[in-house]
């Protein structure tokens, strides 16, 4: 089964707001969401796990954030 993430649910995994998790997904540091129904839009959990691993596999085990995010 697939389980979904919000953008509220993004914004906690990377300690961030959630007008910056659209701001990366924007310019690329966070894969594109689904849009499910026309008021409600997801990430795949594994989608965004395996983006992770892609593009930020040289992160310590535990470190969430992508690739050029601020430290907070």
């Amino acid at each position: 089964m697939i389980k979904y993430l919000s953008d509220k649910s993004m914004a906690e995994r990377y300690e961030i707001g959630r007008s910056t998790v659209w701001h990366w997904v924007s310019t690329g540091k966070l894969p594109k969401p689904h849009r499910l129904t026309s008021q409600t839009t997801r990430w795949d959990l594994q989608e965004v796990e395996d983006f992770d691993k892609r593009n930020h596999g040289d992160l310590p085990d535990g470190e969430n954030k992508p690739l050029n995010a601020p430290d907070t």
